[in-house]
């Protein structure tokens, strides 16, 4: 799940490794409990440049969706019974694993079966008292993916998203590396990631200062927007009203 605001006394999460033959396709597995809706009605999800599985765990059941690249924050309403279990897949993945373009994905949470319905009908369901049955639900569906034909994930795509996961990387100089016009970059993240290079950035500058900000209380705000990769703090003002719909401070007390 992309960074979530919320209070930590009232919500769990945990997050941890995939299996090791999965590195190439998944980034992290992770589980959350969204804490007492009195405290918190909603769920504040920031914007993300990957895609990901994502379980619904209610009494006596479970559901299934995928998660496109988010340009925008997301608000998920919390009745306080629902535990998600997700797997994050990494950034330039769903395209080759799915084969579909990410674009198709993007700001859009369809059923996992509309995706995947030969993997959905092949596995077992996860057992929904169990969160290391819906763990490894997950990791299986991967799995089936790559057996039943998943294009291996493009190494310049990879490299473009690494790049572009850092917040000082310049478009400019990323072009010039490549070898590859404005439009072709911004065809080719469309196309494997769902977001252009710009939106790709931004995301990346909200959350490393949403990280230092979290872990550093006693904030010198114009300091915290230089280290996260904005020009000032007007920049960052600005591209947090923009992406998360709060300023830096609101984004702290939330």
């Amino acid at each position: 799940m992309g960074f979530v605001l919320h209070g930590p006394e009232s919500v769990f999460f945990k997050q941890f490794l995939p299996s090791p033959e999965l590195e190439p396709w998944a980034e992290r597995l992770w589980v959350t409990t969204p804490g007492s809706p009195a405290e918190r009605p909603e769920v504040r999800v920031a914007p993300d440049a990957r895609t990901e599985l994502i379980l619904r765990v209610v009494s006596g059941g479970v559901s299934a969706a995928v998660g496109g690249a988010m340009s925008r924050h997301r608000a998920v309403p919390n009745n306080g019974r629902s535990i998600y279990v997700g797997l994050t897949l990494r950034a330039h993945a769903a395209a080759p694993l799915f084969h579909l373009n990410a674009a198709e994905l993007t700001n859009e949470t369809p059923e996992l079966a509309a995706v995947a319905a030969r993997a959905c009908r092949s596995l077992p369901p996860p057992d929904p008292s169990s969160t290391q049955s819906c763990v490894e639900f997950l990791e299986a569906l991967v799995r089936h993916r790559i057996r039943e034909g998943a294009r291996e994930p493009d190494p310049t795509m990879a490299h473009v998203a690494q790049r572009l996961a850092n917040p000082v990387t310049r478009i400019r100089g990323l072009i010039a590396e490549l070898g590859w016009s404005d439009r072709h970059l911004r065809r080719r993240c469309l196309e494997s990631i769902g977001l252009s290079p710009k939106r790709i950035l931004q995301i990346h500058r909200l959350q490393r200062a949403l990280a230092l900000a979290h872990l550093n209380h006693r904030n010198q705000w114009a300091d915290l927007a230089l280290s996260a990769g904005y020009y000032d703090q007007p920049h960052m003002i600005h591209e947090f009203r923009r992406l998360l719909g709060l300023t830096p401070l609101q984004s702290v007390r939330y």
